[in-house]
């Protein structure tokens, strides 16, 4: 009997922050940061869900949704910020789905320090 346990695909630790449950620490740790720079005026929301528009539907019928970590909303517009520690193609795929559907950036974290200087 010789099997081995894989690697997980991603080796996030999840971690709670001001009561909230995130998937990673990085997750956490921008969202202390982009919670720290928020206006009196603008309002951050985790883990929206943007419907998008498929031309071909998925195998069970189930609508498509782009999930962004954080959405900042104020007087400015949007601004939406993921927290990613490894890219993949499904990722890159529904990013650009939604930059093309709803005309918005995303910005990508890699490093809390990136967070700090985005904003």
């Amino acid at each position: 009997m010789g099997w081995t346990l894989k690697r997980p695909r991603a080796a996030a630790v999840p971690t709670k922050r001001e009561g909230i449950r995130f998937g990673s620490k990085l997750e956490a740790d921008v969202y202390v940061v982009l919670t720290a720079g928020l206006g009196s005026d603008e309002r951050i929301y985790c883990h929206p869900r943007f419907p998008l528009v498929s031309v071909a539907p998925s195998a069970n019928g189930a609508p498509l949704y782009f999930s962004p970590d954080f959405l900042i909303v104020g007087p400015k517009g949007w601004r939406v910020v993921e927290a990613k520690g490894r890219r993949s193609r499904d990722w890159e795929r529904g990013k650009a789905a939604f930059v093309a559907a709803y005309g918005v950036e995303v910005e990508e974290v890699r490093s809390v320090k990136t967070a700090r200087r985005s904003r």
